[in-house]
């Protein structure tokens, strides 16, 4: 599969696009449209990313266009529709995970200070998305059809990482011991000494989501440590999490530790301890490098990953809102397995150093991406880790999660967990 025929697959999974019309498009020289093939080029740079766009407004929104050759961005050229920029390369850098693979001095944690779209300020806008539409009225206008978007709602992925969940009661006691709140204090130890941490908030989180009729993918870490979990997910009462989770209707999956991403191994070993089946995978602290953790993923036979995350900014690393599948740089060819991107952090909004996101601002926030990602019946996900459903220090945090499950039944967009989200994903057209 060429570069061309790998974004072609991922347009025809969320357009319906007639057969015909896709076997034309992967011709050398499609008989209705043209555009300006700037790929070979572009990948040979040993400076990729000093390319300058034309900004241009569509769907209401400023976006660039890299590759462009500037004037209209649709127009016709004697018989045929001619766009002005190079829809392939312009999507392949952002959504294969290319431009993360080209900068070598990026660690395993992408900041949004490395990527493209900090240059233009639009990391909140799914950038291929705006591509494809493009393409997609180019084709409307070329062969005189409708192509439809085949989701026809937007899906909300809710996610939530169990790293610590005996420590509440220790992260809590300086700040309570600075306002002299005696009676916090004692509750905290006597909940922690009968074993009911006040971060041991699963079943909170379970009843709060069957109260919305919202599901949720809960991600549970095997390996127990310092630097990983401060439990044992092969005790008890920790492994039965794992089937009360399913049981009521929830999915688990494997927050796998640090080091995983860089090892097959390593993962493997994670997934052993896990001891039930393992469809989905996130590494600790969104950790991913192009290469090894997609070969550990492989090689595991993990069905979809969902680390693609920023850790200090929300918004669309890989400048798409729907599941994709990335690109194997080594083999040069498509993943075998699907990604789903992860929108959005409590951690990265919460943190000073980060975004600062004050408690209120939250819904907003959301709000913004998901307004987004509607506009292509995409999705959007967030994570909120179970220490921000404390009613200690994070009580605002605990608050403000509610209010946007209720903002998720108002704008009536649809609660799916990851594995809904991959099923559909497949069954629309990505290929694995």
């Amino acid at each position: 599969m060429n570069k061309r025929e790998y974004i072609l697959m991922h347009f025809g999974s969320i357009y319906n696009v007639p057969e015909h019309v896709i076997e034309d498009l992967k011709k050398e020289n499609p008989t209705k449209i043209e555009w300006p093939e700037k790929g070979e080029e572009f990948f040979e740079k040993k400076k990729p990313f000093e390319l300058n766009a034309v900004e241009i407004e569509w769907l209401g929104h400023t976006i660039p266009l890299p590759f462009c050759d500037g004037g209209d961005v649709i127009s016709m050229k004697g018989s045929k529709v001619a766009l002005n920029f190079d829809w392939v390369t312009s999507s392949f850098m952002l959504l294969s995970g290319w431009q993360e693979h080209a900068q070598k001095s990026v660690g395993s944690r992408l900041s949004t200070k490395d990527t493209y779209q900090y240059r233009y300020k639009c990391i909140r806008k799914p950038l291929v998305n705006y591509y494809f539409d493009i393409l997609k009225t180019a084709l409307e206008k070329a062969w005189d059809i409708k192509i439809e978007l085949k989701r026809t709602n937007t899906a909300v992925f809710l996610s939530h990482s169990f790293q610590h969940v005996n420590s509440g009661w220790k992260n809590n006691l300086k700040s309570e011991l600075g306002t002299y709140n005696f009676g916090n204090i004692f509750y905290m130890m006597f909940r922690r000494i009968f074993g009911k941490d006040i971060w041991r908030t699963l079943d909170y989180i379970l009843e709060l989501e069957e109260e919305y009729e919202a599901k949720s993918t809960f991600f549970l870490m095997a390996r127990k440590g310092k630097g990983y979990a401060d439990y044992d997910i092969t005790k008890e009462p920790y492994h039965s999490w794992i089937k009360d989770i399913q049981g009521r209707g929830f999915e688990s999956a494997l927050l796998s530790s640090n080091g995983c991403h860089n090892s097959a191994h390593k993962l493997g070993s994670d997934i052993k301890r896990y001891k039930y089946k393992v469809y989905a995978n996130r590494f600790q602290s969104c950790r991913y490098k192009s290469v090894q953790s997609a070969r550990a993923l492989e090689k595991n036979k993990v069905l979809y990953d969902n680390s693609l995350a920023m850790y200090d900014e929300v918004g669309f690393r890989n400048a798409y809102c729907h599941p994709f599948i990335g690109w194997n740089f080594k083999e040069d060819r498509p993943n075998k397995f699907v990604s789903i991107p992860l929108n959005i952090l409590d951690t990265a909004m919460m943190k000073r150093k980060y975004l600062s996101v004050v408690p209120k601002d939250v819904v907003n926030v959301f709000n913004f991406l998901a307004n987004q990602s509607a506009m292509f019946n995409g999705i959007i996900s967030m994570n909120w880790s179970n220490e921000n459903f404390s009613e200690f220090a994070n009580n605002e945090w605990r608050k403000v999660y509610e209010r946007v499950l209720k903002s998720v039944i108002e704008n009536r967009y649809n609660f799916k967990t990851g594995y809904q989200i991959y099923s559909d994903s497949i069954e629309n057209g990505l290929k694995i």
